[in-house]
């Protein structure tokens, strides 16, 4: 089971709004609002940790919706989803040792007129 498994997991079980909307890396063009990508942004692996399978790995949260009220009020529940969570969100997940909310963003498409934004959280956790 991987990061990226784990996520996918804990983000439909808590937020089952999004059934079939929820994306690894890109959404799809033309899928319906509100939507959600995630996709790992950066791994570090400390040499001291590395050797016990610990890992600092960053995902960037992209949101789309069609409005800003909408798309905010879908960040902080991203948020509240992952904030103090830790352990393992699904049988044989990594073990969330910590979370760090690195960034918020907010933002507006001009061509399709859709509100953007986007959050960073950084995952520490066990293989």
């Amino acid at each position: 089971m991987t990061i990226e498994d784990a996520i996918w997991h804990r983000l439909n079980s808590e937020i089952p709004s999004l059934n079939g909307r929820i994306y690894p890396v890109t959404i799809d063009q033309g899928a319906p609002l509100p939507a959600i990508a995630y996709k790992r942004i950066s791994t570090r692996r400390d040499p001291t940790l590395k050797s016990q399978g610990q890992y600092y790995t960053t995902f960037q949260f992209d949101i789309l919706a069609a409005n800003y009220t909408e798309m905010r009020e879908l960040r902080d529940t991203i948020r509240l989803v992952f904030e103090d969570s830790t352990g393992e969100y699904m049988s044989g997940a990594p073990y969330i040792q910590s979370i760090d909310i690195l960034n918020e963003m907010d933002g507006f498409d001009t061509g399709t007129q859709i509100s953007t934004g986007l959050i960073e959280i950084e995952y520490f956790y066990t293989l």
